[in-house]
């Protein structure tokens, strides 16, 4: 999840859908804007950030997992 003073993004990982919301016109989280196509820009500056964020705060020194394959 990610959020500003305006807006909220949350992502579930694998699927194809998620939630945006547009905190200032909607405070209460009722309408659901992310397959919405005039929130396409704000949908992709929220995963910005989000992808940022979890570049920075990323463990260094966690092995990858294996295939067990």
């Amino acid at each position: 999840m990610a959020r500003t003073r305006e807006w909220k993004l949350v992502h579930y990982a694998g699927q194809r859908y998620g939630e945006l919301y547009d905190l200032g016109n909607d405070p209460n989280e009722y309408d659901n804007l992310y397959a919405s196509p005039g929130a396409v820009a704000h949908k992709a500056e929220m995963y910005r950030l989000l992808t940022d964020w979890m570049i920075r705060t990323a463990n260094p020194m966690r092995k990858p997992i294996q295939d067990p394959a």
